[in-house]
């Protein structure tokens, strides 16, 4: 009875030892990776259920058809058709009423039916600007995430926080950046991505935009002469730097409203447009010359003042001379004017003999000139300048002719000593007159004299003794006249002065001689002497005495 009831107890544990073992070994699982499922709204989509113990229930809040049952698993087509999260469950259900169960959400979506960017195409550079991106009719928002690319590559993306309950939303984000010479031509993109787990192809995307990206950061710059002379030509050029991009600026320099054709050079940071100006076809006036440098829509100018100056037949430089002959002392009046359509720009000045002696800023001006010193002419001159820039000057002249008498009167003999008999001699006759005065002579012979053209010298070619004395000379003009004398010594050739000398010079020896041998006579002696040592002679004596025997001689 005993190992009865042993063998009982062993068949009821080993049945409970039979019972877990069976429990533990039943598994139920949904054939998915997943453990939420997206399905596109009013979809269906297949609900498998695998076992490995009883055929469990599959449950749901939405609605199950078609089930269909194979080796250890049961599938069931489920509508999704709700935008709430619903959730399917595979149960098994132990006799002990505990169960065995595996989970999956089902939530359905809906990709946005199209997005669209909003982005200007022209952008300046190094201004802030916005990108609008809008998704249409999504859903869930919870798992949208908005994206922008440029080139095909991303630069911002952020996930949409939304209620997952909610239906097909218009969601819009908005990226702001600064606009950079980078996205010049750069494609802009916005997309739309449902983060669906293993749904392929959840991304939506917009149309792109090309951008077109430009810079002009500074002003233009006009080269021109502020100053250019009527009639002549001068280059203009309108320059702009920092440009981008080059290749689309344009650039337009007029004057007043006259628009003037450019030849455009782009170089590798700058762009240039020049021109020459034929200012004969402007008038002679100020001139706004405009040079404006575009990139499209935006504008830079700058205006620069040209005055096209005249100083021809238009604009002439006149002067003019109350008298142009005055006497020494007296005054004459020199008027200066000029003719021009703006005579404000210049200013006048007049000279006298080169020192500025008035100057004015207006169109015309009256100066007295008094001839104050002995100069036979005074040049005024009247200069036409601009009032901003002195060195562009034009000018007009005329000429006084100053009248006064003879004065200071000499003649200058050259060569300025005694002539000798044949020299040739020169006289000129100088004096400080205005007009040029007349001259006349008074000489002693004509002969061998030659008279310059304006009669104020005279040339002796061969000296004469006839030549000799005082020359007179008279200088006259119509105011006076004054005289001058130069008194003219002609000598004998000097050969003939040598022998008169010598001849004089042997007059004296003898008669020195003759002194000598008479106060030797006086003393009673008898002989010669050495006129030097006053020595007798005593061998000259008895020869003298032989010679002289026959004489009657005093004895000593």
């Amino acid at each position: 009875m005993e190992k009865y009831w042993i063998l009982l107890v062993l068949l009821h544990v080993a049945g409970i030892i039979q019972i877990g073992r069976s429990q533990d070994q039943c598994d139920v699982k949904f054939l998915t990776e997943d453990s939420t499922v997206f399905v596109p709204f009013g979809g269906h989509v297949t609900v498998n259920c695998s076992y490995t113990c009883d055929k469990p229930a599959v449950k749901t809040r939405l609605l199950k058809s078609n089930e269909t049952n194979g080796p250890n698993w049961v599938s069931h087509l489920v509508l999704v058709d709700d935008w709430e999260k619903s959730g399917a469950a595979c149960i098994h259900t132990y006799d002990d009423g505990e169960t065995k169960l595996s989970n999956i959400t089902i939530m359905a979506y809906a990709l946005p039916s199209h997005v669209t960017i909003d982005l200007q195409g022209e952008l300046e550079e190094g201004t802030a600007h916005s990108i609008t991106c809008t998704a249409y009719d999504v859903a869930p928002v919870s798992v949208l995430t908005i994206s922008v690319t440029r080139g095909g590559d991303e630069i911002y993306s952020k996930a949409i926080d939304g209620d997952l309950t909610k239906g097909p939303t218009t969601v819009t984000e908005i990226y702001n950046f600064t606009a950079s010479r980078s996205d010049n031509l750069q494609d802009f993109t916005c997309q739309a991505t449902l983060q669906l787990g293993t749904v392929p192809n959840t991304t939506v995307q917009s149309p792109s935009i090309t951008v077109r990206t430009y810079a002009l950061p500074e002003d233009p710059s006009i080269d021109v002469n502020k100053w250019i002379k009527y009639g002549t030509s001068a280059i203009a050029e309108c320059r702009v730097h920092n440009v981008f991009p080059l290749q689309n600026v344009t650039l337009q320099l007029s004057i007043g409203d006259n628009l003037l054709d450019l030849e455009t050079i782009i170089g590798s940071d700058s762009a240039t447009g020049s021109v020459t100006l034929t200012n004969s076809t402007y008038n002679p006036r100020w001139n706004k010359v405009t040079c404006i440098s575009q990139v499209f829509h935006l504008s830079r100018n700058i205006t620069k003042d040209v005055y096209f100056y005249d100083f021809s037949e238009i604009s002439k430089v006149h002067i003019v001379l109350s008298n142009h002959t005055v006497y020494l002392g007296s005054m004459v009046t020199a008027d200066c004017w000029i003719d021009n359509h703006d005579p404000d720009v210049y200013c006048m000045a007049i000279s006298v003999n080169g020192q500025r002696m008035l100057e004015v800023c207006s169109s015309e001006l009256s100066y007295n000139v008094t001839a104050t010193t002995r100069h036979p002419e005074i040049v005024v001159t009247c200069t036409v300048y601009i009032r901003d820039d002195p060195t562009i000057s034009e000018t007009a002249t005329e000429t006084i002719a100053v009248h006064y008498p003879p004065e200071n009167s000499s003649l200058i003999l050259s060569p300025d000593r005694k002539i000798n008999i044949g020299e040739s001699f020169n006289l000129t006759c100088q004096a400080d007159a205005s007009p040029p005065p007349v001259y006349t002579w008074e000489i002693h012979s004509e002969d061998h004299v030659t008279y310059s053209p304006d009669n104020n010298s005279i040339t002796i070619s061969k000296a004469l003794s006839s030549h000799n004395g005082t020359y007179k000379c008279e200088v006259n003009n119509k105011h006076g006249s004054s005289k001058a004398q130069k008194n003219v010594v002609i000598e004998e050739d000097g050969m003939w002065k040598w022998i008169v000398v010598a001849v004089v010079a042997g007059i004296v020896v003898v008669a020195l001689v003759a002194f000598i041998s008479m106060l030797c006579k006086k003393k009673g002696k008898k002989g010669f002497y050495s006129l030097l040592t006053g020595s007798k002679n005593r061998k000259s004596e008895n020869g003298l005495n032989k010679q002289q025997a026959p004489q009657k001689t005093t004895p000593v």
